[in-house]
């Protein structure tokens, strides 16, 4: 399991270079084309917009498969080692239940936009919120992963290793 995770750890942190280097690379041919050439394109804040969506929704993954995401552990870090463990794999399913509800309340939007263009780049508002979904699903994956590699023994530490 530890090679698909670190797979897919590693495409979807070059999805994410990819994306932030299209973000800049985007904004300053705005940039230029509006202060320089007085003219702009009509897509290009739309795109940024869309492509930092989809870059959270693929960063939070990462931060799933690291195990860093935020949480109060003041309390959790007075029980033995063996509680940590426990406790810390609960919230890591707390956290896939929660969002996997998310994605799930998602799908209908999906599917009320696929038809719907957006304005600059008139391609289906769909693509956007389907952000949600594959994000959601990698996040789940991360931490059902994390969540048993905490019930064998190993710490976030480990489990953030393998993915």
């Amino acid at each position: 399991m530890s090679k698909l995770s670190s797979a897919i750890t590693r495409i979807v942190q070059v999805v994410c270079v990819v994306l932030i280097i299209e973000m800049v690379c985007v904004l300053f041919a705005q940039v230029i084309a509006r202060y320089v050439f007085k003219s702009a394109f009509s897509w290009s804040d739309e795109l940024a917009i869309w492509s930092g969506i989809w870059l959270i929704m693929l960063g939070s993954a990462l931060v799933a498969a690291k195990g860093k995401h935020v949480r109060i552990d003041f309390f959790v870090n007075l029980l033995p080692p063996k509680g940590v463990r426990i406790m810390d794999a609960l919230d890591d399913v707390i956290c896939a239940v929660t969002i996997g509800i998310i994605a799930y309340h998602t799908l209908p939007v999906i599917k009320m936009n696929a038809k719907a263009l957006s304005t600059g780049m008139q391609i289906p508002q769909s693509i956007m919120y389907l952000s949600v979904v594959v994000g959601a699903v990698l996040m789940i994956f991360f931490f059902v992963l994390n969540a048993v590699n905490r019930l064998r023994g190993a710490g976030a530490e480990k489990a953030g290793e393998q993915a």
